[in-house]
């Protein structure tokens, strides 16, 4: 099932739209960066997920509103008692844990992220955050694929280039997640997503 989950998001190919298989040179690497930056990024719905140019209020977002002017880190109980709290049941090979953070508004947690590294240089960043599926838009169209990873809606923006930021973003009933992925294929990056519980 996972592997057709990540069929049917695309990720077959570590690629971004239009691209070729062999690695490109620094000059295509700057010109695809401008090219991509210079284009206009999705504003709007995506397979349940809202893609906003300018933050919705707390309130939009189904997210306590702090009393204080920020948030605060979390405790490690408060992380390990929040419903937010998340374990990874698959990492690429030679992968492991560098950090857990939680932020909390309150008692409440709010964010909790995980961060892993890899022996080649390979990222993973994990950040869950309470309330409604809400996510910056940060990518033309043309590079966000909806789908299903692990059961649930999900939307992944491949990378500009093989080998760059690959980003996987799930919903569930209280919660986004975004596995974010660099030196890894965006199909290791949908089996990490799909793993996360």
């Amino acid at each position: 099932m996972l592997a057709v989950g990540l069929l049917a998001l695309g990720l077959g190919a570590d690629t971004a739209p239009g691209s070729a298989s062999q690695p490109p040179s620094p000059e295509e690497v700057d010109r695809r960066y401008r090219e991509f930056n210079a284009r206009p990024r999705f504003v709007g719905e995506l397979n349940g997920f809202t893609f906003y140019e300018r933050e919705p209020d707390a309130a939009a977002r189904g997210i306590p509103v702090c009393a204080g002017p920020v948030e605060r880190y979390a405790t490690a109980a408060e992380l390990e008692a929040s419903p937010l709290n998340f374990s990874v049941g698959y990492l690429p090979a030679g992968f492991r844990p560098l950090e857990a953070t939680a932020t909390a508004c309150g008692d409440q947690v709010v964010t909790v992220t995980r961060t892993f590294g890899g022996s080649r240089s390979g990222f993973v960043g994990i950040v869950r955050v309470a309330g409604r599926p809400f996510v910056q838009a940060i990518a033309p169209r043309d590079y966000l694929q909806a789908g299903v990873v692990g059961g649930r809606p999900a939307v992944t923006r491949l990378p500009i280039v093989p080998g760059h930021w690959t980003t996987v973003w799930v919903r569930d009933r209280i919660s986004v997640w975004a596995v974010s992925c660099m030196g890894i294929s965006p199909q290791e990056c949908g089996k990490v997503a799909a793993a996360v519980r």
